[in-house]
């Protein structure tokens, strides 16, 4: 027998003991379904998780990937750092910055102007006219509106590769760069002791940040627990009185949309 034969012999061989085993397993009985994980978690470490689209499916894609969605991403990191300039910024320092696309960039601004979610004033600084943008109350308030539509989808990714290993700012070497460049800039120890202010400040603000997530959870956890308490007892499964524990977990943290934002 020929090499290839012998090949093609092995893996039909091997397909065959596949298709068995698959066979078997389709014998044992169904794993009980579960709740998906919240949004930014992995799934159950034990339970194979339910089917994509079965009863458990989210209402829309968790990462959408249209043109649209990548605009509103984009619009909404673009907003918040003019937002972080209240003293205003030109769409040269945006564009150095940042590394945002020229043309990108100035469609944006240009729809910005349009929406009323910028103002715009204009200055001459050695002999060039320059636009400075800052943040509008409409500005504002559409930031937190796509923030609101992304904060959970975003968080997913934040679990998939999580910031505190991936993500810290001042390590990425595009941010240090930028960093070791302001340095330069620093004429006098004034200068020096404000720009680290301001760095601690950032890192206290991250950190209060982290603490109020914690704390959220941490009462989700509890109430999470005293519902699976009831489950317990139940002396028959009633969904429905699950189904009206779920929307008073909700409610209560629906009081503040802070709350809501991390959920």
């Amino acid at each position: 027998m020929s090499k290839k034969k012998e090949e093609n012999k092995k893996e039909e061989q091997k397909e065959q003991k596949d298709f068995k085993r698959d066979n078997t397993s389709r014998n044992y009985p169904p794993t009980p379904p579960h709740p998906p994980p919240p949004f930014g978690f992995p799934p159950h470490p034990f339970i194979p998780p339910p089917p994509p689209f079965g009863s458990y499916s989210p209402s829309e894609p968790l990462l959408p990937f249209d043109r649209e969605s990548f605009k509103d991403i984009r619009q909404l990191i673009l907003l918040t750092f003019i937002s972080d300039n209240p003293e205003g910024i030109t769409g040269y320092q945006l564009q150095e910055t940042y590394q945002f696309p020229r043309g990108t960039l100035l469609r944006d601004l240009e729809e910005f102007e349009d929406m009323d979610y910028v103002k715009v004033n204009e200055d001459t600084i050695k002999g060039r006219a320059q636009k400075f943008y800052t943040i509008t109350e409409d500005g504002k308030n559409y930031i937190e509106k796509l923030k609101v539509k992304w904060a959970s989808r975003l968080a997913m990714m934040s679990e998939m590769a999580p910031p505190e290993i991936y993500g810290l700012p001042i390590f990425k070497e595009q941010i240090k760069a930028h960093f070791l460049e302001m340095l330069e800039n620093l004429d006098s120890k004034e200068d020096a002791l404000d720009f680290f202010k301001g760095v601690r400040f950032w890192l206290k603000t991250y950190l209060a940040r982290i603490i109020r997530r914690q704390t959220i959870f941490e009462k989700l956890k509890s109430r999470i627990a005293d519902l699976i308490l009831k489950i317990e007892k139940m002396e028959d499964f009633n969904r429905n009185e699950i189904k009206e524990e779920i929307k008073k977990i909700h409610e209560s943290f629906a009081n503040t949309q802070n709350d809501i934002d991390f959920l």
